[in-house]
């Protein structure tokens, strides 16, 4: 699978020099990812206003990857964004997610918890790896479990998770609910592949036009809810991906640009 890298604009407000060294360990931060060769940092911005945030930004089609101030791995995923304050440090360790995510927390003395906090419900931990996903115009957020355990925090409730299990909010319910899974594979995304054990058609496609920044749409032939599972491994082109597909369900498509319309066979 492709990935587009993309520029990184770093934007600086008036700043003491204790500011200017965090702006420089941010710029040192980018640099580095950049010389990955493996994912795109890019709309790193600084502010050192009233509420002085970095936020990460990746648009349709990208990923970037970052490590935090207490050695906190953090891919993100296409189409989300990632913000924490500039005081971020092993004593305040606390993110805002709006998109996907995947975290390896580090276990900092003293078990300071790592908050990821989401419009739907926090997930606090001290050292594990799991995976987040609340975009906004999901029906669903899910958090899943690799290694270590997290708490989700909603409505006033505690909910321990243990590794491979997958927790889902159904946003329009409210209904939360968990559920035993290969947890591994919602990470799958950093490794470039598509591997689901079930996974709906409808949410497929959504996955698919957020990766490869194109829109998918279903002819109304086709069934959104039916489920399969799906294992597309170093896929290079969204071609790749329909075509690999089409063997996996009776599926063919028309495209357009970066419109593709999928239908029956």
């Amino acid at each position: 699978m492709s990935v587009r890298y993309a520029s990184y604009d770093i934007q600086i407000s008036k700043f003491s020099p204790r500011h200017l060294l965090r702006y420089v360990a941010a710029v040192v931060i980018v640099l580095l990812l950049i010389g990955s060769g493996i994912y795109s940092a890019q709309h790193y911005v600084y502010k050192s206003m009233s509420k002085n945030n970095f936020v990460l930004k990746t648009g349709m089609g990208e990923k970037s990857r970052l490590m935090l101030a207490d050695g906190t791995m953090v891919y993100l995923n296409a189409g989300s964004s990632l913000k924490y304050s500039g005081s971020f440090n092993a004593r305040n360790r606390e993110v805002l997610l709006s998109g996907e995510a995947y975290f390896e927390v580090t276990r900092q003395p003293g078990n300071t918890p790592f908050t990821v906090k989401t419009d739907q419900y926090n997930v606090v931990v001290k050292g594990t790896k799991f995976n987040v996903s609340s975009y906004d115009e999901d029906e669903l957020s899910t958090t899943a479990l690799l290694e270590g355990s997290i708490d989700i925090l909603y409505k006033g409730k505690h909910i321990s998770v243990a590794p491979g299990e997958l927790v889902r909010l159904n946003k329009h319910s409210g209904e939360l609910f968990m559920e035993k899974g290969q947890a591994s594979q919602y990470a799958s995304w950093t490794e470039g592949r598509v591997e689901y054990d079930k996974i709906s058609l409808g949410e497929l496609v959504v996955r698919l036009s957020r990766i490869y920044d194109v829109s998918i749409t279903l002819d109304n032939s086709l069934d959104k809810d039916i489920s399969f599972r799906v294992s597309l491994r170093n896929e290079k082109t969204i071609g790749d991906i329909l075509k690999a597909l089409s063997k996996i369900i009776p599926i063919r498509y028309e495209r357009s640009g970066k419109n593709i319309h999928i239908l029956k066979k």
